[in-house]
C-alpha cells in the first residue's frame, strides 16, 4: 500500500530532497513510488530477505541487501516463508501469531549482513539524508542507533511502531518516541495500521 501521508509530508517540510531512503523495502514498491514522487531524488532501498532480493532488484532502484542496524557485520534474521506474510520477518523471533488473519508463521534462522546508515553513507559519500521511510518490524531504535549524527539532519522519518507488544524485545512505542524528542524530532501523524502497530510520521522541530 502506498503511502501518500509520507510524501505528503516530505513534499511540505523537505520539498527538494536529495536522499531517500527505503529501510524494510520487501519488495521495492515504496521506493518505485517515491522515485516517481520526486524524480530529482536519489531513493535507496534496504533490503535483508534474500527471498526479497529479485523483485527488488526487477524494481531497477539501487538496493543494498543488508539489514540495517546500529552495527555493521552480520546479524541472524529471522525469515518468514514467502507466501506466508514473508513481509513480517525480523530480527526478533516472530510470535506466534503475528496478523489475526494469519496462521502461525513458517520461519527459518538464517545470517545476513547488516550496517549501520552512517558507514554506509561514508562508503556512497552522502553527506545528507532528507528523509526516511522504514518497515523493520521492531528494530526501529536499532536502526535509527545507526544513523548517528546523520540523524539530525534528517526532516522527515516514518516508521511502523508496535503500540502494544508483537515482538518479544522489539521498539516500544514510548522508546521510539523519547529518541525521537532527544533528537529535536516532533510527531505529526499517527496512523493506526492495525490492532497493535501504527505508523508514525517524525518532522524536525526546526521545520514546523
Amino acid at each position: 500500500m502506498m503511502n501518500d501521508p509520507f510524501v505528503e509530508a516530505v513534499r511540505k517540510y523537505a520539498p527538494e530532497p536529495s536522499v531517500i531512503l527505503d529501510i524494510g523495502s520487501m519488495d521495492a514498491a515504496q521506493a518505485v513510488f517515491f522515485n516517481r514522487a520526486f524524480q530529482s531524488a536519489s531513493v535507496f532501498a534496504f533490503e535483508p530477505l534474500p527471498a526479497h532480493h529479485a523483485q527488488c532488484r526487477a524494481a531497477n532502484v539501487p538496493l543494498v541487501e543488508k539489514a540495517v542496524l546500529d552495527y555493521t557485520g552480520e546479524t541472524v534474521f529471522h525469515a518468514i516463508k514467502p507466501g506466508t506474510n514473508s513481509g513480517a520477518s525480523s530480527v526478533f523471533v516472530p510470535p506466534t501469531q503475528i496478523l489475526p488473519w494469519d496462521g502461525a508463521p513458517i520461519w527459518e534462522k538464517i545470517t545476513v549482513p547488516c550496517i549501520r546508515i552512517d558507514d554506509w553513507a561514508a562508503s556512497e559519500k552522502i553527506t545528507q539524508i532528507d528523509a526516511v521511510w522504514m518497515d523493520v518490524q521492531g528494530a526501529e531504535l536499532q536502526v535509527l542507533q545507526g544513523f548517528g549524527k546523520l540523524l539530525t539532519g534528517v526532516k522527515v522519518i516514518q516508521t511502523e511502531v508496535e503500540t502494544e507488544q508483537v515482538y518479544e524485545g522489539a521498539t516500544s512505542f514510548v522508546d521510539l518516541v523519547s529518541l525521537m524528542y532527544e533528537h529535536d524530532f516532533i510527531m505529526v501523524s499517527l496512523i493506526q495500521a492495525w490492532q497493535k502497530e501504527a505508523d508514525a510520521i517524525f518532522v524536525q522541530k526546526g521545520l514546523l
